[in-house]
């Protein structure tokens, strides 16, 4: 929300929001010797958990959510007690909502 209200973006219903952060030129760089531990700290990804997000997303109206990471949100999603879903973000967006993630850094 920071980055979007520092750079004027403004999205609307029917906007497919894509997120660069830059995982994919990370793979790129590692000249087919990919790095797990550096892959999993690089790069920003989504917190499936935070309730200010999703509804963010519900009130937004957009038609998909994409990104150069490997899962759009942060996996394994952070831990809290009880039962959850194992990919939040996933839940809300695909199931709930009907919104399709769609990701490009595999």
């Amino acid at each position: 929300m920071q980055i979007m209200a520092a750079d004027g973006v403004v999205v609307e219903p029917g906007d497919m929001l894509l997120l660069h952060t830059g995982f994919a030129d990370v793979i790129l760089e590692m000249d087919r010797r990919p790095d797990g531990e550096q892959l999993h700290r690089s790069c920003a990804v989504l917190d499936g958990r935070d309730p200010s997000l999703l509804q963010w997303i519900s009130d937004s109206g957009v038609v998909a959510l994409c990104a150069d990471n490997y899962a759009v949100e942060a996996y394994p999603a952070r831990d809290v007690d009880g039962p959850r879903a194992a990919l939040p973000l996933h839940e809300h967006c695909l199931f709930k909502l009907g919104v399709p993630l769609a990701s490009c850094g595999c």
